[in-house]
């Protein structure tokens, strides 16, 4: 159920898709899916409630070189013209958070709730749980793979981001951390997209 719902999202709403046109659907879709994948699975929403803990101080210190990490991956991807077309990556990404022109509202929606949305199905459960299956580092890479997919525009860039994210995951054992930095990761997006 899990991977046909991720594996849906790439498609339906990649740009070469019928559906992009209901872009601007996406992240409300993506949080209806991810609490419906937590309230109708026991057994993930008692890890994710698990995994939703208070880390140490030391432990949120990681959230700094983790967004360095990204932002200057982007800024040299960006300036090297590898792995990311900063062309694209502005239309694409301008589009869908332009697409309702009310700036507050993408910039909560985009920039705080899906955040948490997308740490809970790839960090918490693609990782959190499927571990428990296969070997950590299967998991993290399966879930930076699928992380790439589902952010149609640049797949191979945002691997890089989602596995960040991962390592912060496995770091600190609590997926706050990893929220914190994919909010700060989709503010400085939003701002350097939009300038």
């Amino acid at each position: 159920m899990i991977l046909i719902g991720f594996g849906g999202f790439s498609y339906i709403f990649s740009i070469k898709s019928p559906w992009f046109q209901y872009r601007h659907f996406y992240g409300l879709i993506w949080v209806v899916y991810s609490l419906s994948i937590i309230g109708f699975i026991p057994s993930i929403r008692k890890h994710i409630i698990k995994d939703i803990k208070l880390p140490s101080m030391k432990s949120v210190i990681w959230v700094l070189p983790s967004v360095l990490a990204i932002y200057s991956a982007y800024l040299a991807a960006t300036n090297w013209e590898v792995f990311i077309s900063e062309e694209l990556l502005r239309r694409e990404t301008y589009d869908i958070w332009i697409s309702n022109r009310n700036v507050l509202r993408t910039l909560l929606f985009s920039c705080f709730i899906v955040p948490i949305a997308e740490e809970i199905l790839f960090r918490g459960v693609l990782i959190g749980y499927v571990s428990k299956k296969v070997n950590i580092w299967i998991a993290i890479f399966i879930s930076s793979i699928i992380f790439g997919f589902v952010h149609f525009d640049n797949p191979i860039f945002i691997f890089f981001v989602g596995f960040v994210f991962a390592l912060l995951y496995k770091k600190t054992n609590s997926l706050i951390p990893s929220i914190i930095a994919h909010m700060f990761w989709n503010i400085i997006a939003y701002f350097v997209i939009m300038t």
